[in-house]
């Protein structure tokens, strides 16, 4: 016999979600931390992570783009400070040339512990103050939980994603582990439990170079688009002012292959004669570009794929390969 019970769980159909309305994505600062979404900042301690935090306070505040590379959503900033202090908060915004009336406000060593009562008290701050963008530096000082344990930290989670369901942006620093083995691995090397990473919608990892003043940014998790490429920064630190410089985007692996692919087909281009793959092999190394036999026999069967590149037989089983007219992998 079939009782009678409370429902508990909504069902809906497809076809209901397939029309709804869903805005388009939007950015606090462009491809790095999403509006109304949740994103990590990792680092070992004494890589700029904090000056980091502050520099895209001011950009969000300003209106102005981040580096000079990534636009801005201008909007209010709350920056929950549990690590550095009101003294050590002024000196670094003085040094960062912050200005006066900007929409940034803070909070600095109040013990906070993240509850829920504590988030409904932001969100009334946050709609009081016309706040877009909750900071918080750093997890390790807002609960009291064991950050390894998966379920310590989903229940955390849920309540930061209180915030980012209300339309908040939410930024949290976060410290890594020693790397193993001296192997640096810009996500793995997060303290705590992979549900951390799991949890939110980005992930940014910065690690500073050999103790200098260049670090490398890396994004390892983006659920809105593809990864941007990592980026050099460089933090100049001046008697009286600090900037950060952007030095450019460094190189990987789907970025390499894309250029490697790139570079075949200019070459296909600018020769008109038929071309087989030894000969191809031997231009391309000619030029100082260096690609294996077997990488270029991928890479142009992707091509071919592409339908970028054609072949042709020739003599004694010779194979040309030709490039298709206006064509190109960018």
């Amino acid at each position: 016999m079939v009782t009678s019970e409370k429902k508990i769980i909504d069902v809906a159909s497809l076809d209901s979600l397939m029309t709804q309305y869903f805005p388009t994505a939007r950015w606090t600062v462009e491809s790095i931390i999403p509006e109304g979404g949740l994103t990590i900042l990792s680092a070992a301690p004494g890589s700029f992570k904090t000056w980091l935090m502050l520099e895209i306070s001011l950009s969000i505040a300003e209106g102005r783009s981040l580096f000079g590379k990534y636009s801005t959503n201008k909007t209010g900033v709350l920056f929950v400070d549990e690590e550095s202090g009101p003294r050590m908060l002024q000196e670094r915004f003085k040094q960062l040339s912050s200005v006066e009336g900007l929409p940034i406000h803070y909070t600095s060593r109040q013990n906070t512990r993240v509850t829920e009562a504590y988030v409904e008290s932001l969100l009334v701050i946050c709609k009081e103050k016309e706040i877009g963008l909750v900071m918080f530096d750093s997890l390790v000082r807002l609960h009291a939980s064991d950050e390894n344990a998966s379920k310590d930290m989903s229940e955390l989670f849920n309540l930061f994603r209180q915030l980012t369901d209300s339309g908040l942006s939410v930024l949290i620093a976060h410290h890594n582990r020693k790397p193993s083995q001296g192997n640096y691995n810009p996500s793995g090397d997060m303290r705590g439990s992979s549900d951390i990473l799991a949890a939110v919608d980005c992930h940014m990892a910065m690690s500073r170079q050999n103790g200098s003043e260049y670090v490398l940014v890396q994004q390892t998790k983006n659920r809105y688009m593809p990864e941007i490429r990592p980026f050099k920064l460089r933090f100049v630190l001046e008697d009286e002012t600090s900037y950060f410089e952007f030095i450019g985007e460094e190189k990987n692996r789907s970025s390499e292959r894309a250029d490697d692919k790139q570079y075949i087909v200019d070459t296909l281009k600018s020769n008109e004669s038929d071309i087989t793959k030894k000969l191809l092999y031997e231009l391309l190394a000619s030029n100082g570009k260096k690609i294996g036999m077997n990488r270029l026999g991928e890479y142009l069967e992707e091509l071919i794929v592409d339908e970028l590149v054609f072949t042709s037989e020739g003599p004694r089983t010779a194979v040309y390969y030709h490039i298709r007219t206006d064509t190109g992998v960018r």
